[in-house]
């Protein structure tokens, strides 16, 4: 169906000019457009402008909503009837009736999380809602979410949700409220209207999506809806590979943006995260690095923290370099959006410069550049130098070379601490890695014993084949809970006759009283000595404290 055409023909019967750009319909300020959801299109790969002032509707929504789309393309481009909020007069209004208005002029519809709704009214006419309430995924304590705003159709009511919200402000102020959230759909606005109540923009938020059934063009499932918990998804499948053999696939959005309100004086969620973070990496308390810890500093008398392989490679380099007479951790800053904090504070005898540690393969990261663009303004304005540190300074050409330097150096220095964590990391890695790889690799195996088809892991199975030269299923071997081993399946021990075995796990040959009792074994004696098996069990002993 061309939906395109559909949009072009209700512009012409409401005598609005407008003309095409590619596939899109350039209509004063904005672009529209309609996707035929059962195409998938990835969305941010058919912009014709980078940021442009788009619509995005899709068929969905222009089948199922199509009035309340038209509306709000109409509100859009300002081909509306206008009026002017201090003509109105707003009072509560209950939650029947403002569910009924909702539904009736807002694209999503209404929804029940709404805990308050303000009404505008003009000659008796409830002409606008605004509603407050919680967020189905408790985005925050003691927050209330902005989450509807809409007016009826071909009306623009100049100032209406400047005196709505004025009066969702008083309210949420009197119930000790923080902030007043909300979030915009970037397909379909860019958020102005947050911008002009005074909202600050926290977060932009990632494309994210939703599922949609092949050749299905009106209708589009949440992802929420779709989660492995919720769809009774096999253990062995993804959610998009279990989604796929259902017939759905993805459908990807252009993301959202986190708008906040400060209901009274102090630091907004954003701002906190930014303080919590730039703090932790002054304290040196940061856990994202396996190689932290602290550089014992002759020149300065003091330890100084560092968060990585590269910092501790640099601190080492200060160290020895004559023309730097000390070196700190950097103080955050505040940057007018968000606490910063660069890594080092190097004094020189010719003047003072702050360090950024980066490597080089992050420079392209809009984060990093952003980051390094601060702290570039923060020196300018105090004075200082600014220098950016990467692998070409640290005299050993690149990253792998830096972290097995740093790993070297901190084991000469005997470091208890580092080494534990080296430990407990490989355990970890060992264990991901088994859970993701080993766990899932499995083969069927007919068992001409037991006359069954087993599932065993491949690492088993190859396993088993390398000991007894042919697959032994566990009835067979005698593994079974409440059956005896198969003597005759097990290997002979070659030192029986000197009253000594050897230890399968630390290899030595030792008498049987350095063993165990196993009356499962041919010889009578357990496989591991008794120093192996008591390492095993306080390391395991430690692993669970």
């Amino acid at each position: 169906m061309d939906y395109q055409k559909e949009l072009c023909d209700w512009l012409v019967s409401k005598n609005i000019d407008f003309y095409m750009d590619d596939d899109w319909v350039k209509c004063g300020p904005r672009y529209i457009k309609i996707i035929d959801v059962a195409e998938c299109l990835v969305i941010k790969d058919h912009c014709p402008v980078e940021e442009m002032e788009s619509i995005i509707i899709f068929s969905d929504e222009w089948i199922n909503r199509n009035k309340q789309v038209k509306n709000f393309i109409a509100s859009q481009i300002g081909r509306c009837h206008k009026i002017y909020a201090r003509e109105c007069k707003i009072q509560e209004v209950n939650v029947h009736t403002a569910r009924e208005f909702i539904e009736k002029h807002h694209i999503q519809g209404s929804n029940n999380l709404g805990v308050v709704f303000f009404g505008l009214y003009y000659n008796e006419e409830l002409v606008g809602v605004m509603s407050l309430g919680r967020h189905h995924r408790q985005v925050a304590d003691n927050k209330i979410i902005l989450d509807r705003l809409c007016f009826v159709e071909n009306i623009l009511i100049v100032g209406g949700a400047s005196r709505l919200f004025s009066r969702c402000v008083a309210w949420a102020k009197e119930r000790n409220y923080d902030e007043i959230i909300s979030f915009s759909d970037t397909r379909l606005t860019q958020g102005h209207v947050y911008e002009t109540l005074e909202f600050i923009c926290e977060k932009v938020y990632r494309p994210d999506y939703s599922y949609v059934k092949i050749g299905d063009t009106t209708t589009r499932l949440s992802k929420q809806s779709q989660k492995k918990s919720a769809v009774s998804c096999p253990a062995d499948m993804t959610e998009l590979e279990w989604a796929t053999a259902r017939g759905l696939t993805r459908i990807y959005d252009l993301g959202k943006k986190r708008w906040t309100f400060l209901l009274r004086d102090g630091l907004s969620w954003k701002q906190k995260l930014s303080l919590n973070c730039s703090k932790q990496h002054e304290d040196g308390v940061f856990k994202h690095s396996h190689i932290r810890g602290y550089f014992k500093s002759d020149k300065n008398q003091d330890n100084i923290y560092f968060g990585s392989s590269y910092e501790l490679r640099c601190a080492f380099l200060m160290e020895q370099d004559a023309d730097i007479t000390s070196f700190r951790r950097c103080d955050n800053f505040w940057t007018g959006e968000r606490f910063r904090c660069p890594d080092f504070f190097v004094e020189k005898e010719n003047g003072i410069e702050i360090w950024e540690i980066k490597p080089i393969g992050w420079l392209r990261d809009p984060n990093v550049i952003k980051q390094i663009d601060d702290t570039k303004a923060f020196c300018n304005k105090h004075g200082y130098a600014f220098r950016l540190w990467s692998e070409q300074d640290s005299e050993l050409g690149n990253e792998k070379a830096i972290i097995k330097w740093a790993k070297k150096y901190l084991k000469s220095l005997g470091d208890v601490e580092f080494a534990e964590r080296q430990r407990i990391n490989a355990i970890k890695r060992s264990i991901k890695y088994y859970r993701n790889h080993i766990a899932n690799d499995k083969i069927n195996v007919y068992c001409e014993y037991c006359h069954k088809k087993h599932s065993a892991l491949r690492l088993t199975y190859e396993r088993n084949i390398s000991r007894n030269g042919r697959y032994i299923c566990e009835k067979e071997g005698g593994h079974i809970a409440g059956s005896r081993p198969k003597l005759h399946l097990q290997k002979e021990n070659p030192y029986a006759d000197q009253g000594m075995k050897q230890c399968v796990k630390c290899q030595r040959i030792l008498p049987f009283a350095s063993f165990g009792t196993d009356k499962g074994r041919r010889d009578g004696y357990a496989s591991r000595c008794k120093e192996c098996r008591s390492a095993v069990a306080k390391e395991k002993y430690a692993l669970r404290l």
